[in-house]
């Protein structure tokens, strides 16, 4: 139990650093132009890290839209698209329609 509160405790930290870390480390130039399209890396990036994990979050939108939607029919079925665009219709835009290195 101890080890348990140990790493919790070392990866809330380790969280909130790289949260502080992040805003700096996005305004770098590199960054800037890889988000931009101009550099080679900005695809292979999008290939091998972003897809994958739009991939994951498309299945988990999924089940979690397919969970909700009857409470959803129940209380506001005229409002069914607005969960369904969020948890899976934009994921799935991004992982097959955008094209490679937009993001």
């Amino acid at each position: 139990m101890v080890r348990f509160r140990r790493f919790l405790a070392a990866a809330c930290v380790l969280v909130l650093l790289i949260g502080v870390a992040a805003p700096a480390y996005s305004a770098s130039d590199s960054v800037r132009s890889m988000m931009a399209g101009n550099d080679p890396v900005s695809p292979v990036v999008d290939v091998l890290i972003l897809r994958p994990v739009a991939m994951v979050t498309l299945i988990g939108g999924s089940a979690i839209f397919l969970a909700s939607v009857p409470f959803i029919a129940i209380t506001r079925p005229h409002e069914i698209g607005k969960p369904f665009d969020a948890l899976v219709a934009a994921p799935a835009r991004y992982i097959w329609m955008d094209p490679l290195g937009t993001h």
